[in-house]
């Protein structure tokens, strides 16, 4: 998901969890799993194209997994397709490595690069409002 944070930057996020009510109060928010910008590699077609490469935010140096934030619907600017950078995973694992045969160790996960994909056409809030 591409979201607006509290401090009014643009972010993006793993969706974990939809919310519908938070104890009696009713309220329409999600859980994500944060990530953020990562250095674009030299002449690379993606990021020429608008993908925007990234990688997991984590909240401290020791952390095992991604910081959390919760996001009201509202601030849910769209779906994005988010892939991963199979030539950095190639690179540091060889050409063989796939997600579903890479230890899931937090080395891997900092080390783990995504881009997002500006040729999947998804619809925007502003087309489509709500979750």
């Amino acid at each position: 998901m591409r979201y607006v944070s509290t401090d009014g930057s643009t972010r993006w996020g793993r969706l974990r969890l939809v919310l519908r009510s938070v104890g009696a109060e009713r309220r329409s928010c999600v859980v994500l799993q944060r990530m953020r910008r990562a250095a674009h590699r030299e002449s690379c077609v993606l990021t020429r194209h608008g993908c925007v490469r990234l990688r997991w935010d984590f909240a401290t140096a020791d952390d095992e997994y991604p910081a959390l934030d919760v996001v009201d619907a509202t601030d849910l600017l769209r779906a994005e397709d988010v892939q991963v950078d199979w030539q950095d995973l190639g690179d540091r694992l060889g050409v063989e490595a796939k997600p579903s045969n890479t230890v899931d160790s937090p080395t891997e996960r900092r080390a783990s690069r995504y881009f997002t994909n500006a040729f999947y056409p998804w619809t925007s809030r502003e087309l489509a409002p709500g979750l």
